[in-house]
């Protein structure tokens, strides 16, 4: 499937759930909380009727991107569950049982252990949270960039590139950074 069926098919399960939790990584770094925490907001400013949940273990060092929430096993069990930046279900940080089968996963590490029901994987992006900006601004998603979600959006961006310094920032990293900071 190429990126807007995929696109479309995560937007219809994003439509139907009343309640959605994403996830990331154990022992997360700047892009797993800001693809995590961005895309929540993203989807909160498109759905503001949905409860979006956000939880895993929080460093003290990273608090400044944003915070985690705390939810009971009956609503994880009645929640779309989304993983971000987590390439094998063995690293997701959760503790409820994930049945990865299930899952919506976005990724942009290389997909060696496949796993979910939507699997979308860009290994071209820089970071998770740069496949968090492109979601936003392309013009067929429901979801509208804010101030909230293009800070926490451009501090996963910056992490991942090294402040653009590694060889995997792009011109397209550049573009959606210059989008990013327009948002104050």
């Amino acid at each position: 499937m190429n990126y807007k069926e995929l696109l479309k098919e995560m937007i219809t399960e994003i439509e139907k759930a009343d309640s959605i939790v994403i996830l990331r990584h154990r022992k997360p770094d700047p892009d797993a909380l800001g693809s995590q925490i961005g895309l929540s907001k993203l989807i909160k400013g498109a759905y503001p009727e949905k409860a979006v949940y956000v939880i895993g273990d929080m460093p003290e060092n990273l608090k400044y991107i944003g915070d985690m929430d705390e939810i009971t096993q009956e609503v994880f069990d009645n929640s779309l569950v989304i993983v971000v930046d987590c390439s094998t279900p063995r690293l997701i940080n959760c503790p409820f049982e994930v049945n990865v089968e299930e899952v919506i996963k976005i990724d942009h590490h290389p997909n060696v252990t496949p796993y979910g029901k939507i699997c979308y994987v860009d290994t071209t992006a820089a970071s998770a949270s740069e496949i968090m900006a492109e979601f936003a601004f392309d013009e067929t998603t429901p979801f509208q960039m804010n101030r909230d979600a293009a800070n926490v959006i451009y501090a996963g961006i910056i992490g991942d590139t090294g402040r653009f310094l590694y060889p995997s920032t792009t011109s397209k990293t550049f573009a959606l950074v210059s989008k990013l900071i327009q948002h104050d």
